[in-house]
């Protein structure tokens, strides 16, 4: 049985090339994601990418804060090692990982866990226990932001945001095949409801769970780690 890193790895070399088509809002959609982290530029902070592939979020990201450092973890070599390539020569900022984050240690802890056009193939179940385990991997105050695609509470919605995705794709002026190629690797997609995922923020601890953008299936979310009260110790 043919897996998601499978797939993915097949098309690690042109991954970059299709994006901006095959996510009809990229500008809006990334841009999204650094419009609404609350760092100054000068910041030196700890990042995490899970399902990082070419590095694409992460480069975003270090552009916008040359002082951060990033872990990138992700399940296909082959993603990776376009990602290697990517930041060749600035090895002492990025520190690329192989491995399953559902059931990798997440390390940490991190000011900032990022993801982009990942978790949504996880099983419902794998969502919710990744997303149990990230206060663990983030600092007091830490920020988790998911960008990624996100079902309807009806099946008759959701079935609109893909052939909405379908049509405009179509539009796009890509070929045929990679089309097609996108349209097959979609069978494993299983996006939850926005309003679910949310729910299982807070259900995990999370503070301050909150959609920033929507266009049709895609969609930017953030969630904060609360800070802990300082331990006061009482007078005798």
């Amino acid at each position: 049985m043919t897996t998601v890193g499978e797939v993915f790895s097949k098309s690690a070399a042109e991954y970059d090339w299709w994006r901006p088509q095959l996510v009809p809002c990229f500008d809006l959609f990334y841009g999204a994601v650094m419009e609404i982290l609350p760092f100054t530029p000068e910041a030196p902070l700890k990042v995490l990418d899970l399902g990082a592939g070419t590095g694409l979020l992460t480069l975003f990201l270090a552009e916008a804060y040359p002082n951060a450092s990033f872990t990138l973890l992700d399940i296909s070599e082959d993603m990776l090692a376009q990602a290697r390539e990517r930041f060749s020569g600035e090895e002492d900022r990025f520190e690329f990982v192989l491995g399953d984050y559902t059931t990798a240690d997440l390390g940490g802890p991190y000011d900032l866990v990022v993801s982009a056009l990942s978790i949504h193939h996880l099983r419902h179940e794998q969502k919710r226990s990744l997303f149990s385990r990230l206060p663990a991997a983030l600092k007091d105050g830490g920020m988790f932001v998911n960008a990624d695609e996100a079902a309807a509470e009806s099946v008759a919605v959701s079935e609109t945001f893909r052939s909405n995705w379908l049509s405009r794709v179509q539009r796009s002026g890509l070929d045929d095949e990679v089309i097609a190629a996108a349209v097959e690797r979609r069978k494993f997609d299983n996006p939850a409801p926005l309003n679910e995922q949310l729910d299982w923020l807070r259900e995990s601890g999370f503070d301050e769970a909150a959609c920033w953008f929507q266009d049709f299936g895609f969609v930017v979310y953030s969630a904060v780690k609360p800070m802990r009260s300082p331990h006061i110790d009482k007078p005798d």
